[in-house]
């Protein structure tokens, strides 16, 4: 891999003092196979409280700053489901 893009996606994903986990909007959207836009526009939802899917009802209300990073436990379950329900939604 090119020192370049593994310095670029290293930028992309951190970890906290007490070791919790976060990625940015941009490493969510490579790892789904999503658009940044379906990533923006579902945490938009989440914040809403509209049409969240079942998956992700426990981050309901729950707003991020546009450059903030995501807790990876909201990662995790936002690749869960587009792995299996992505096509039927969003």
């Amino acid at each position: 891999m090119n020192i370049t893009v593994f310095e670029s996606l290293k930028k992309e994903f951190s970890v906290d003092g007490n070791g919790h986990g976060f990625c940015s909007r941009r490493a969510i959207a490579r790892m789904t196979g999503k658009r940044l836009f379906t990533i923006q526009k579902l945490l938009q939802q989440l914040a809403d409280q509209q049409n969240v899917p079942k998956t992700l009802e426990s981050f309901t209300g729950y707003s991020f700053n546009p450059d903030q990073f995501i807790p990876d436990t909201l990662a995790s379950l936002i690749i869960q489901h587009y792995a299996f329900k992505g096509s039927e939604t969003v």
